[in-house]
């Protein structure tokens, strides 16, 4: 009987594990998704757009003008994205200096024309509710009502 109990453990804690990967990878999907739609505003010089996507939490730590003002800067420089390549997507509840939230951390390698070695981009979207706020890591991020929104944007 023993041996049973700890079997229905094992499978209770594999399919836990099943379910969590899942979220994961279902969440980590749609905040893809909204970061490449992102990433092609950017991409096209419209950088006050890409401000305006981008999650309330964000928008708070820099203006708009200062925000298209150093983007330009570094994007002007960079030249055209030749090839953007993904290296890692992951998910992520907490970041430094961020509220606790649903993340998604989104990396790539990207081959600009004007620099002869690839840069590194991260995308970081979090999980914005209807009313503008962090989703709560307790919901569900696979069935909160809200939507990824770009929280972080470096490069490397």
């Amino acid at each position: 009987m023993r041996k049973a109990h700890q079997c229905l453990v094992l499978l209770f804690l594999a399919i836990a594990a099943t379910a969590t990967a899942h979220a994961a990878s279902t969440a980590e999907v749609a905040a893809r998704k909204q970061v490449d739609e992102w990433l092609a505003v950017v991409d096209q010089g419209q950088y006050g757009e890409a401000w305006a996507q981008c999650a309330p939490f964000f928008r708070l730590q820099i203006p708009r003008e200062e925000f298209s003002k150093s983007l330009a800067q570094v994007r002007d420089s960079l030249g055209a994205v030749e090839k953007r390549e993904l290296l890692k997507i992951f998910y992520a509840t907490t970041l430094p200096d961020a509220p606790e939230a649903h993340y998604v951390i989104v990396q790539f390698k990207t081959k600009f024309a004007g620099r002869a070695e690839p840069a590194i981009e991260i995308v970081t979207p979090m999980l914005i509710d209807p009313e503008g706020d962090p989703v709560p890591v307790i919901e569900d991020p696979l069935t909160a009502a809200g939507q990824w929104q770009v929280s972080g944007y470096y490069i490397q």
